[in-house]
């Protein structure tokens, strides 16, 4: 049987695995925290945390152990239209806990025709992006994205703003 060692886990990046110090030599490590897809799926519907514990190892030294959280602004990005619809208010005030969600009786009876988020962008675009010239041809700038993202998720209402100035 092939057992995999993993360092971490996947959403942490570290710039070094393993290296060589002389004693009183110092090093710096860096960690990047990546959301893909596979694990905002994993955190949206609760299944995943942001936590892990790392092992610095020292030969014929002790282990020194380094504690990684984070927490997760829930998104509408990478959840199903499925479940978008079962939800009348904003991707984010929805716990992500599965026992915090049903007590705050946030998820409605009847689901929705079409997830509110994709109802805002469509009904801006409709009202206001039609006139911006190359408006899907061009990429946007990443700014005025990560403004789109917030207001999808949060329900603030200067959507409209971002796709007629973008």
């Amino acid at each position: 049987m092939d057992h995999q060692q993993t360092t971490c886990k996947p959403w942490i990046n570290l710039s070094s695995k393993y290296g060589f110090l002389i004693p009183g030599e110092k090093t710096t490590i860096d960690f990047t925290i990546t959301i893909d897809n596979f694990t905002a799926m994993g955190l949206n519907a609760g299944n995943t945390v942001l936590s892990d514990v790392l092992v610095l190892r020292l030969e014929r030294g002790r282990d020194y152990y380094v504690t990684v959280k984070g927490t997760y602004a829930r998104s509408c990005f990478c959840m199903s239209l499925n479940e978008l619809v079962r939800y009348n208010v904003p991707i984010r005030r929805v716990p992500l806990d599965p026992v915090k969600r049903s007590e705050t009786g946030i998820q409605s009876d009847a689901a929705l025709c079409v997830p509110s988020e994709l109802w805002r962008i469509i009904d801006a675009l409709y009202r206001h992006g039609l006139h911006q010239p190359d408006l899907f041809s061009l990429p946007g700038d990443e700014k005025s994205c990560r403004e789109i993202r917030e207001c999808l998720d949060t329900g603030m209402s200067r959507l409209i703003t971002f796709i007629t100035y973008s």
